[in-house]
């Protein structure tokens, strides 16, 4: 029987082929150390995994940094701040509330030149996507839902 993962150079486990991922995502799965969301879930976790790894998160930062939402895997707030901090491009940023809307300015180097992009989303913005009406984050944490938006 072939090696189950081998080792990268980041000291990182690998696995080599779709069965050494399979029994990889299998061992993750059986763990309580994963979210309960990948528990008893290898497939999610091989597609997790893998979806990650075109952004560039490592398998471990994918079970931690990705939410299923309406069977759609998508990042949480704090991990899409950390792929955009450690970009190449990243020059910049800064966040603020005003009222109840939060303001987010990113600075990127494009060329040589810093670029500014700026955002908004208001409890305005959430109420109109029917965040606010189901329970859940925006009900318990609606700031802290407005500045990861």
């Amino acid at each position: 029987m072939s090696q189950v993962v081998t080792k990268s150079s980041g000291g990182m486990l690998s696995p080599n082929n779709l069965t050494e991922a399979m029994a990889f995502s299998e061992m993750l799965a059986s763990s309580q150390m994963v979210p309960p969301a990948f528990r008893n879930k290898p497939q999610d976790i091989i597609v997790a995994i893998q979806w990650a790894s075109e952004v560039g998160l490592s398998a471990m930062s994918a079970l931690q940094g990705i939410a299923v939402i309406n069977g759609k895997p998508s990042m949480y707030g704090d991990t899409l701040l950390a792929l955009v901090t450690g970009h190449a491009q990243y020059a910049g940023h800064k966040e603020w509330l005003d009222a109840d809307e939060a303001h987010c300015l990113i600075k990127r180097k494009v060329n040589g030149e810093v670029c500014e992009t700026e955002r908004t989303f208001s409890m305005g913005d959430a109420q109109r996507a029917g965040l606010m009406n189901k329970a859940g984050p925006w009900k318990q944490y609606p700031k802290r839902m407005l500045q990861m938006r």
